[in-house]
């Protein structure tokens, strides 16, 4: 998967003018670019402590089975991502989590080449594949991946965006 330099530079401009400046301007750009680019009928919010609170009882609790029922019941894609450096949530931890699950495809997946990200001849990340499904490793960025590695993101984005998951 390619992406232009162009992108890349954008998404770092992207982030300086919002993420890297006061509040208002994430929730400006979400509320506005992003919510109508995506069609989204509600407005962003930060963190809220009210949601935190109300959804502590399922905090870390594992999701394995809902995921597993959302790629064989339905037709939703599910892309999961990491930050090749996260220490709050590794990759390993995550790969494993995935590899613990037993979708119908699942066998397809696991012998699913990783494919290279590759912006500008610069590879970003891996992606890996099948049907439904995508598992995404970041390079060059933590637990903030679309903050360390716009590139990156950008292109994850752009796939999910335009429906481009190996078969």
């Amino acid at each position: 998967m390619r992406v232009s330099r162009d992108n890349k530079e954008s998404g770092k401009r992207l982030v300086r003018e919002t993420l890297l400046r006061d509040g208002q301007g994430l929730s400006m750009l979400m509320n506005t670019k992003v919510k109508d680019t995506l069609k989204l009928p509600s407005i962003w919010g930060a963190q809220s402590d009210e949601v935190r609170i109300s959804l502590y009882a399922d905090f870390m609790k594992p999701v394995t089975q809902t995921v597993q029922r959302l790629l064989d019941e339905t037709s939703l894609k599910v892309f999961v991502y990491n930050g090749q450096l996260d220490l709050i949530v590794d990759t390993p931890g995550t790969l494993l989590w995935v590899e613990k699950m037993r979708w119908a495809r699942y066998l397809d997946w696991k012998t699913a080449p990783r494919v290279p990200v590759v912006v500008d001849g610069v590879i970003e990340g891996y992606q890996k594949s099948s049907g439904n499904f995508a598992f995404y490793w970041i390079n060059r960025a933590g637990h903030m991946v679309p903050a360390d590695n716009p590139a990156g993101m950008s292109a994850l984005l752009a796939n999910l965006t335009h429906s481009r998951l190996h078969a």
